[in-house]
């Protein structure tokens, strides 16, 4: 009977996809086609006026005697089926659970329920309150069956069994929703009222944890020592601040009795005053201060790195000779003769040298010398 049902629902939601649009006109006819049919057209449709089909009202479109508008409903070939899945054959629900009603026959003796509606369906009421979960109920008293906010989808909160044995989920709390359900502490920025001083703190920003408890991480107390969230410090404990961090040239950083800085005993930076002995606003060096420079660091072989009077690095006690490039006012820097020899510089044959000056030592050339005949002769006939 399962297997039929499922087969039947699925196949009749295809058939309305395929077939029909999303809202459809109900067909008053098919009302007294079916027995108890006192819902009109909400038996098969979700409005009063016809609309999207339920689920009844898919497994009726799929069984008619022929399709499209003028089909009419075969109720012998739907009374078996659940169609809402509450657990009770439209038949039951509709007063015939045999499906002996005949068209043009008077409705079954009682009352009905409309089979396309979960939440409607036969109970028993003298079984409704007995404590005990019978077939059809969800619940019965305190008898939950083991269903809980959580299972029902809830982060919290208390789920209760209703006079119609049915799950009431009103007392559940969900978690996110920025309201203060039963069982949460806060939700958001909803905190009731809450505040870092109504728990007991100076001051700060009470906040809401990701399960809806008070969290107090944000509050402070002034005066424990300790900087906590908005406070900038607290006694002794600046947070690794000093008066040179706060933008002056020195002196003693303080923390005020409201957690605030204390700035009274800083100093001033006058600005930018060369020969102050610190360097700051821009220039290279001030007095001693080269800012970790040197004459190596700045590409010279050795020497003596000062600072002028105008805070500029002087560089001319630095020694550039002897790292093999020409600098200015070198001639030469070892083997470097900048591409000259004795020949380009009017001295006849010879070897260049340089001296530890980087000053070009000639004295290995010999002006005017001639080459010997022979020595020429060899030459024109190579």
């Amino acid at each position: 009977m399962k297997q039929f049902k499922v087969w039947a629902i699925g196949a009749g939601l295809a058939a309305l996809m395929v077939a029909q649009p999303s809202q459809v006109e109900a067909r008053n006819f098919r009302i007294g086609q079916i027995p108890n049919s006192a819902f009109g057209c909400q038996i098969c449709h979700v409005g009063a006026n016809g609309g999207s089909r339920n689920a009844f009202g898919a497994d009726v479109e799929f069984n008619l005697s022929q399709p499209g508008p003028s089909g009419d409903a075969q109720w012998a070939l739907v009374f078996a089926l659940d169609s809402d899945g509450d657990g009770f054959s439209n038949g039951e629900e509709l007063g015939d659970p045999e499906g002996a009603w005949l068209l043009g026959s008077p409705d079954p003796p009682g009352g009905a329920t409309n089979p396309g509606d979960p939440d409607d369906f036969p109970i028993d009421p003298e079984a409704c309150g007995n404590g005990l979960i019978d077939r059809g109920e969800q619940c019965d008293g305190d008898d939950l069956g083991d269903r809980s906010c959580a299972a029902e989808g809830f982060d919290g909160g208390t789920l209760v069994c209703d006079g119609r044995c049915r799950l009431d989920t009103s007392a559940c709390a969900e978690c996110g929703d920025d309201r203060l359900d039963p069982g949460e502490q806060c939700d958001g920025e909803a905190l009731g009222g809450a505040s870092c001083q109504s728990e007991g703190f100076d001051g700060g920003r009470l906040l809401c944890g990701g399960r809806c408890e008070i969290d107090t991480s944000g509050c402070t107390v002034c005066g424990n020592g300790a900087r906590e969230a908005s406070e900038r410090c607290d006694g002794d404990d600046l947070g690794g601040e000093d008066c040179a961090s706060r933008g002056y040239l020195g002196g003693a950083l303080a923390c005020s009795a409201g957690c605030d800085f204390d700035e009274g005993g800083c100093v001033e930076d006058p600005g930018n005053v060369c020969g102050d002995g610190a360097r700051r606003n821009g220039e290279q060096c001030d007095g001693d201060d080269l800012g970790a420079q040197s004459c190596e660091a700045l590409g010279f072989v050795g020497g003596a790195l000062a600072c002028d009077a105008g805070c500029v690095l002087d560089v001319s006690g630095c020694q550039a000779c002897g790292n093999g490039r020409i600098d200015a006012g070198e001639q030469c820097d070892g083997e470097n003769f900048g591409g000259l020899g004795c020949g380009d510089l009017g001295l006849g044959e010879g070897a260049l040298a340089c001296d530890a000056g980087c000053v070009r030592d000639t004295s290995g050339c010999a002006p005017g010398a001639v080459p010997d005949e022979d020595e020429e002769e060899e030459e024109e006939e190579e």
